[in-house]
Formats: C-alpha cells, sequence, structure tokens
C-alpha cells in the first residue's frame, strides 16, 4: 500500500509516488513484472486530481488495479478517475 494522502497534498506528487512505490517494490521482489495492485490512501483526503494522477501512474507501471479506501468514503467525483483501472 502506498497511501499518497499521508505524504503529498499534490497530484505531481502523489504520480510519482505510485510510480517508486511500484518501481521499488518490483526490484526489491527481482521481479519487474510482478503484478502488484496499488492502494492510494483515504479517500477521503484525496482530490479528484490526485486520484486521477494516482490512476495515471497505476497505468503507467502495468499494475493489475488500484484502489483507495474506502468504498464507503470514495466520493462520487473520484470514481470516474479510477475508472481507467477496472480492467
Amino acid at each position: 500500500m502506498g497511501y499518497f494522502t499521508y505524504r503529498f497534498k499534490t497530484a505531481a506528487a502523489s504520480r510519482a509516488y505510485t510510480k517508486a512505490n511500484v518501481e521499488l517494490l518490483r526490484e526489491r521482489a527481482g521481479e519487474e513484472t510482478l503484478a502488484v495492485h496499488v492502494v492510494g490512501g483515504l479517500a477521503r483526503a484525496a482530490t479528484v486530481g490526485q486520484v486521477r494522477a494516482f490512476a495515471t501512474a497505476a497505468l503507467e507501471v502495468g499494475a493489475t488495479g488500484g484502489s483507495l479506501y474506502d468504498y464507503a468514503d470514495t466520493k462520487p467525483t473520484q470514481w470516474p478517475a479510477l475508472a481507467p483501472l477496472a480492467h
């Protein structure tokens, strides 16, 4: 889990942090194609821009999916930003 919501307030930083987490995990595991589902953090603390950047980062690194914690706190405006991860 890479909770960008505990660390960053901007979309750019949230995207970079998400990418770095997946890349580091794969590097340390010694498997560059390791399947990873990223968890971006607390839905109630994330802006739509951050969620969009998080989803973009997840797609860029080939994550198997991504989500926020938790479903009940995910705002209606955040769902379209997460939609590209539903593959």
